[in-house]
């Protein structure tokens, strides 16, 4: 897709190529969630904490063991895929680590932790090529991950 010049704030004048299915506001993401970075910083502190968040169960830790269960078969990539997470063993040296991607309007986001030690990290970025690596994680976010999974250590 593309964008005619006022689109953002002329809906009208988005421009699709044929078969797509986007609202050109930025309204609507394929994951349908549009939220903060400090947010997303909280949800994965909540993730990496069977639920809880300063202090607080915001989530059954079901609820959150349901997010990371795995399906019965690897994808192509090496890669598990759970509801709605994905988990590869031993990524980054860690054996519980769970991520997700994402992209949208040049922006590219993962969000990780380790179920493990509760230790995560949130990529958003913007700006970067969008080169991706085999298991579909984009490049910036990976080095990014591996740089700050490093220092965790």
């Amino acid at each position: 897709y593309y964008f005619a010049e006022d689109s953002i704030s002329n809906p009208e004048t988005c421009v699709l190529q044929p078969g797509e299915d986007y609202d050109c506001n930025g309204a609507y993401f394929a994951g349908g969630l549009t939220i903060s970075a400090e947010d997303l910083a909280k949800l994965v502190a909540m993730l990496g904490n069977d639920g809880v968040y300063n202090g607080q169960q915001l989530m059954s830790a079901e609820s959150v063991a349901l997010m990371e269960e795995l399906m019965p078969t690897p994808l192509s990539n090496g890669a598990w895929q759970a509801h709605p997470m994905l988990h590869i063993p031993d990524m980054y040296g860690r054996e519980q680590l769970y991520y997700h991607t994402g992209r949208g309007l040049g922006v590219f986001t993962c969000l990780s932790y380790d179920a493990a030690t509760g230790d995560g990290v949130v990529v958003l970025t913007n700006g970067a090529i969008g080169y991706m690596n085999d298991i579909e994680m984009p490049l910036i976010c990976e080095e990014i991950n591996a740089y700050l999974y490093d220092l965790m250590k």
